[in-house]
């Protein structure tokens, strides 16, 4: 019988070893409190947080770690201690605070665990100084209203750079051509006039003036195109099929001119400027007529796929190719890689191309080889 009490009672010393060993090994504050709010036991990370000894907090009400004017009558900070248990948190909308020794308030989480025993209610409170992730919280607030006072900022910066930008389509649209209107007529009436009375010279000079008039014409509607491109516009479905087959119905006498061949898969209905959209196509079919190899037929395929938040599409042909170093530069306005001699044009027709693509929050590249040709990509986001 010795033996059994003896047996018991070293089995009762070690599951309080336990107990109190697991109470310590805690990462949070621990108080048991009685039904009347008293505290029955804490953990040595209760002392730490609080800056309290054990001592000073046994016996005592619990009331003692809450800020002062929240003691006397009943009210929400309070009942939190006593309530049905739960997690509680400022996170749920009531901030919750504790109270250091030293009077110093903080923000904390409580978590409370009920126990029925034999001398009523208790209630396991598990409280953690959340006053690090309340200042990350705010640091992240801080940084965000940061972010969008300079996505304002820049918003307004872009507003103005749009505004210049109509100014200068102003200015291209009427005080360039109209003067280039001029010069155009006079020289085309010199010419009718006295071309091939003067002299081979003078006829050369005069062809001279009118190719470069001719081209300022060509480079002031790009300008203008270009600039126009996505304003006071809104985004719609568009079926790319529909939008090839008007494409390719334009290009048609170029298309046979060049007996080129052009094929397209089943393409996407996508959300997009269909202007804009009906030119990128057309830019990139173009592109691909244009800069054929010599004594072959242009062949260009067109096929999509469909990559997370994505339409990815590919305009694959076989002409000249590009070589590596190249291959960033052609998005360049006015960048040109060959002499007007040999492939008419401005240069800027794929820097369209790349500014229609951003505007539809996707990015354009090439693949290509010298001689090999060339594959377009390009994305197009699904919910632009």
């Amino acid at each position: 019988m010795a033996e059994e009490l003896e047996r018991s009672i070293r089995e009762i010393e070690q599951a309080q070893q336990k107990f109190k060993g697991l109470l310590e090994s805690a990462p949070d504050a621990i108080l048991i409190v009685g039904e009347k709010g008293t505290i029955q036991l804490v953990n040595n990370k209760c002392e730490l947080i609080f800056g309290y000894k054990k001592n000073e907090l046994i016996g005592y009400n619990v009331e003692l770690l809450l800020p002062e004017r929240f003691r006397s009558a009943p009210n929400e900070q309070r009942k939190l201690f006593y309530d049905i248990p739960g997690v509680r948190s400022t996170e749920v909308g009531l901030e919750l605070l504790g109270r250091r020794q030293n009077g110093q308030e903080f923000p904390v989480e409580i978590s409370l665990s009920p126990l029925e025993t034999e001398e009523g209610l208790l209630v396991t409170a598990a409280i953690r100084d959340i006053s690090e992730k309340k200042r990350l919280e705010k640091e992240i607030r801080d940084v965000n209203l940061s972010l969008e006072k300079k996505v304002k900022q820049r918003t307004a910066e872009l507003e103005i750079k749009n505004k210049e930008l109509e100014q200068f389509a102003y200015v291209a649209s009427h005080d360039l051509q109209e003067p280039l209107r001029t010069t155009s007529s006079f020289v085309e009436l010199l010419r009718k006039q006295y071309y091939g009375k003067i002299d081979e010279n003078a006829n050369r000079y005069i062809d001279y003036v009118i190719q470069a008039s001719d081209r300022m014409k060509t480079l002031i509607k790009d300008l203008l195109d270009y600039s126009r491109i996505g304003r006071e516009k809104q985004f719609e479905p568009v079926d790319c099929n529909t939008a090839f087959a008007e494409v390719t119905a334009d290009l048609a006498k170029v298309i046979k001119e060049n007996k080129a061949v052009i094929t397209a898969e089943k393409l996407p209905v996508v959300n997009a400027f269909p202007t804009e959209l009906k030119l990128l196509f057309q830019n990139l079919i173009s592109n691909s007529i244009k800069f054929q190899q010599p004594g072959v037929a242009p062949h260009i395929d067109i096929s999509t796929s469909k990559e997370n938040s994505h339409w990815h599409f590919r305009f694959r042909d076989n002409g000249i190719g590009i070589e590596k170093q190249y291959q960033q530069r052609i998005f360049i306005i006015f960048q040109r890689l060959h002499n007007r001699s040999v492939y008419e044009g401005s240069g800027i027709g794929l820097a369209h191309c790349k500014k229609i693509v951003e505007l539809h929050g996707g990015t354009i590249w090439v693949e290509s080889e010298a001689g090999k040709g060339s594959t377009f990509h390009f994305t197009i986001a699904e919910n632009t």
